[in-house]
């Protein structure tokens, strides 16, 4: 009777170290993905990213360009739309020829 205890007591201790086993790999993929996304994160913030003034032209060029261009790159530059940028400024269309309000 002594063995037939033993090996219960054996099946008990080989199914807690299965069970171990499974909590060290799930432990390791939780810790896997949480590296993963920390560095996917941290590429994204960090490394990832996009001049913000992306043309060569300068000074004037550059004004006519943005005026002249879509209405979002006069919103990222300025602050303020194209409109607006006019009104609050009207020395603009003088030093800036042929930027007109449209």
């Amino acid at each position: 009777m002594s063995m037939v205890e033993n090996s219960s007591g054996d099946e008990s201790d080989d199914e807690r170290e299965k069970k171990e086993i499974l909590k060290r790999k799930e432990c390791f993929n939780w810790l896997f993905v949480v590296a993963s996304f920390s560095v996917q994160l941290y590429y994204e913030k960090y490394i990832l990213k996009q001049p913000c003034m992306d043309s060569k032209q300068l000074g004037k060029a550059w004004i006519r360009e943005i005026h002249d261009g879509y209405e979002s790159r006069c919103m990222i530059n300025f602050r303020m739309s194209k409109i607006a940028l006019v009104q609050k400024f009207p020395n603009v269309e003088k030093d800036f020829k042929g930027l007109e309000q449209q």
